[in-house]
């Protein structure tokens, strides 16, 4: 390796003000027609919209399909029938007897939450 790093500051073209504004005045007038044609054509917020909505709105009612043919199950006599796998759901609607830890108001031991979890029957 070398102990004094290379000097590129002579490369660097803003050291010399006077070129350097004229290089970028250069660009600037060759690239202006193109910016200009772009700005003309540039769609409006209405049009970006109207151009999202012919995308949005068939993927909106695929997406509600799907989710209308997932969310139907087996139906009972009143309609459809919602599996509830939730036990603390379970334990609210009724469907399963209050744990003793949860009427005595104590923490669960790891007994009992592995009895609450399924893991023994």
């Amino acid at each position: 390796m070398r102990d004094n790093p290379l000097d590129l500051t002579p490369l660097d073209p803003s050291q010399d003000r006077e070129r350097w504004r004229g290089m970028l005045d250069a660009v600037m007038r060759q690239v202006e027609p193109s910016i200009r044609s772009r700005a003309a054509v540039a769609p409006t917020v209405l049009e970006l919209i109207r151009g999202w909505a012919r995308v949005a709105v068939p993927a909106a009612a695929v997406m509600a399909a799907l989710a209308l043919g997932i969310s139907q199950v087996p139906t009972g006599p009143t309609g459809p029938v919602l599996a509830r796998t939730d036990p603390v759901e379970q334990w609210l609607v009724g469907e399963v007897a209050i744990p003793t830890w949860l009427r005595a108001e104590r923490p669960p031991t790891p007994a009992d939450l592995l009895l609450a979890s399924g893991g023994i029957r």
